[in-house]
């Protein structure tokens, strides 16, 4: 016995196979929505570049107004340690090593998030550090924001509708060009 079901779900559509034979039993196979492309660990591990790195934009951009010293600490491991698009270093193990640092010392009183004289009088005593992994928990925080807004984008926006609208484009700058023989 063969039978193969389909049910829609929202946007995305499930596919089941059952198979039995008299001496196997009932075997339910899922299949998935969605089928992997050749390039699909390319387009992941692109897109999981991308969205690291607008996270770390917005985390840099956020702490330049709430935090002067984390700000200062992550913008100059930013810089030292950059994570370009070339693929040369993966998203996930710059993050990793960016958390595995050890706390910082702040020298810099000019540089505190509270300007007070209890501040200064820390940084003058050596006694306020900075945890970087303090940043890495909020730009792991906004990846996943990122990451479900370009989803939800996606889904509702759809590439299929912009797929079509290419193709009616095309075909109306394709027809437009074309001259009717005179008769």
């Amino acid at each position: 016995m063969l039978c193969s079901t389909s049910s829609t779900a929202g946007s995305r559509s499930a596919h089941v196979k059952v198979t039995a034979t008299p001496r196997a039993p009932l075997r339910v196979v899922q299949a998935h929505s969605v089928w992997k492309t050749a390039v699909s660990f390319e387009t992941a591990r692109l897109t999981r570049l991308i969205v690291t790195r607008q996270a770390i934009k917005t985390t840099l951009n956020y702490l330049s107004e709430t935090n002067g010293e984390l700000h200062f600490f992550l913008h100059n491991y930013v810089a030292d340690n950059p994570l370009s698009l070339d693929g040369r270093v993966d998203p996930d193990d710059w993050l990793a090593q960016l958390a595995s640092s050890p706390l910082l010392r702040v020298s810099d009183p000019s540089r505190s998030s509270v300007p007070s004289a209890a501040a200064l009088a820390a940084v003058t005593a050596g006694e306020r550090e900075v945890s970087l992994r303090d940043a890495v928990e909020r730009i792991m925080g906004l990846r996943e924001h990122i990451a479900a807004e370009m989803r939800e984008e996606l889904s509702q926006s759809g590439v299929r509708a912009a797929n079509a609208d290419v193709m009616r484009r095309a075909l109306t700058k394709s027809t437009g060009e074309v001259k009717m023989p005179e008769v």
